[in-house]
């Protein structure tokens, strides 16, 4: 059994970059925001999401996939965000669930899943978070809602060195009720000149012992990330299995990702669209899926490109993006992705 977790395609946004001044040659903070994004992938099926935002706030998104519609509406609140979820099978919208996201100090301290619009009914899912002095997180939970029992049924784990240089993170995950958790995914990162170079992942799969599965490689110019190799690790050796290729405009915003298989065959291509303007939207590294998922705070904030993070994010607490393993249509398919 793999675990379940849930997301929004509100999670697929990246905004905030560096422009460049050509008078002194000096990077000014320049802020962007998504405004569209586009899914092609090899087999024809395509993805899209769009975005509109007030006052520097997201406050509603929407989008398709291949069999239906689907779009989120936010509702802001002095210390939370509730999000309210929606898809539409032929011409009808229909509430799937709701997400409150509370928040202290521009950090996420848990999210609540409800059954009803603007978070009045049942709740089904939960997580906290907890983070250090430096604010980096440092752990979060996950909780199922079973009747009128709240069990937990993940747990992630993150190491530091002194630096703040994320280094290790651990996944734990309760395959039945009535076990204990046991270590499902480790990730293991490297850094060259403050940037991230090497991931090993860890991976534990139908009850074998945890073991190297995965290695991603890092590429840079100047600031920006230009790519990433993603092998497989099998029979003691590392196979190539994809390359992502990563093109941005004259504001470091990045505005291609291309995926193309080992033999240099396209996978699928994601581009974005961006419009001047700040976002409210931030983000904190998965450690299962090895990127960003991202959450709406009260105020909007601003964003700086250069600075990878672990799950080759571009961006200074950046926001998420479509990764190799982690698909586009797990993401918008009713709104979560099963794992």
């Amino acid at each position: 059994m793999k675990p379940y977790f849930k997301f929004s395609f509100l999670f697929l946004i990246i905004t905030a970059v560096f422009s460049c001044n050509k008078n002194n040659n000096k990077l000014q903070v320049t802020d962007y925001r998504q405004v569209k994004f586009v899914n092609n992938i090899l087999n024809g099926d395509k993805t899209e999401a769009n975005y509109e935002y007030n006052n520097n706030r997201l406050v509603r998104s929407f989008g398709y996939n291949w069999s239906d519609s689907v779009k989120t509406e936010l509702v802001y609140y002095d210390d939370s965000v509730v999000e309210n979820y929606y898809s539409k099978t032929d011409s009808n919208w229909v509430f799937f669930h709701s997400a409150e996201y509370k928040v202290i100090d521009n950090r996420l301290i848990s999210i609540v899943y409800y059954d009803s619009p603007n978070a009045t009914g049942e709740i089904s899912f939960i997580s906290e978070f907890k983070y250090d002095n430096n604010n980096n997180l440092l752990e979060y939970h996950n909780y199922d809602k079973k009747s009128d029992t709240i069990l937990e049924n993940s747990s992630c784990y993150y190491f530091y060195d002194t630096e703040n240089h994320l280094t290790k993170t651990t996944m734990y995950f309760r395959v039945h009720p009535d076990e204990e958790m046991v270590l499902y995914v480790k990730r293991v990162f490297s850094y060259t000149n403050n940037k991230l170079s090497e991931e090993l992942i860890y991976n534990s799969n139908y009850g074998l012992p945890i073991q190297l599965t995965e290695k991603k490689e890092y590429f840079y110019n100047d600031k920006l990330l230009t790519g990433v190799d993603h092998y497989a690790y099998k029979n003691g050796k590392y196979e190539l299995g994809n390359k992502t290729i990563f093109n941005y405009d004259d504001h470091g915003n990045m505005i291609n990702q291309k995926v193309v298989f080992a033999n240099g065959e396209l996978f699928y291509t994601n581009d974005y669209t961006y419009e001047a303007g700040k976002t409210n939207i931030k983000s904190y590294y998965n450690a299962y899926s090895g990127s960003n998922s991202t959450y709406p705070v009260p105020d909007a904030v601003s964003k700086q490109s250069g600075v990878v993070l672990p799950g080759f994010n571009p961006f200074e607490n950046g926001m998420a993006n479509i990764v190799p393993g982690l698909s586009v249509n797990d993401l918008l398919r009713n709104n979560k992705s099963s794992r």
